[in-house]
């Protein structure tokens, strides 16, 4: 009996096509956390005490600027202004951290604070795209379960 090269063939192919979309995925994933963190890094020296004067025209007009720009990538999604327009989303995300960083450098260990949690989520990261690569395996059973384990 002679093997199915045919069907050989199509699991190679979906194979490849499924490593080059993760590939493709996580290297958006990285270059996404180079705005980020520079977002971050201007934030933590931006006062942002005017937000304290009108918090809620502050949290509308935050709330303005990241839907319109989720609306934006979503109708730039197939072409190349639509990974601009999501780098400009991660640069505003790291910029509405600059509270929260400037909160976490007042303690003494702060700096180590954050470089640990950074690092963790770059440990997970680089995990989960080792397994979701190498592993041959059907993962969609595990929707659910990251459903609720994120909603807690």
């Amino acid at each position: 009996m002679q093997p199915d090269l045919h069907n050989t063939y199509q699991t190679s192919t979906a194979d490849l096509s499924r490593n080059k979309i993760l590939r493709n995925t996580y290297g958006l994933l990285g270059l996404s956390m180079i705005p980020t963190v520079m977002g971050a890094l201007i934030g933590t020296h931006l006062n942002f005490a005017f937000m304290a004067a009108s918090p809620i025209m502050g949290m509308l007009a935050i709330m303005a600027v990241f839907y319109g720009l989720v609306f934006a990538i979503e109708k730039n999604r197939n072409n190349s202004l639509g990974v601009f327009l999501m780098l400009g989303f991660t640069f505003m995300m790291g910029l509405l951290l600059g509270p929260l960083l400037q909160f976490a450098l007042r303690f003494s260990n702060g700096g180590q604070l954050i470089m640990t949690a950074g690092a963790a989520t770059a440990l997970v990261f680089i995990v989960m795209a080792g397994i979701a690569s190498t592993t041959k395996r059907d993962l969609s059973a595990l929707g659910n379960f990251l459903t609720v384990g994120a909603s807690c």
